[in-house]
């Protein structure tokens, strides 16, 4: 028995405790504070990057993929 979710930080930090008490695996489709991984609960887990890996990344690729040029729609 397990959770998917919660699915953002904020809810992820305040079941976070509660979930880890009881031995209960939880997998955040959406949750990307990085202190969450932090926190000591061995039943968190995320799918997918958090912030600090995710905005460096979007960066690169905007730089070096796109070389810097982002193209707007609808204006």
């Amino acid at each position: 028995m397990g959770v998917v979710g919660p699915a953002f930080s904020g809810e992820s930090a305040a079941a976070g405790p509660i979930f880890a008490e009881g031995g209960v695996p939880t997998i955040s489709p959406s949750a990307t504070n990085p202190a969450l991984s932090t926190n000591g609960w061995d039943t968190f887990h995320r799918a997918l990057g958090n912030d600090a890996t995710r905005g460096p990344a979007a960066a690169a690729y905007i730089k070096d993929t796109l070389r810097g040029q982002v193209c707007l729609r609808d204006r």
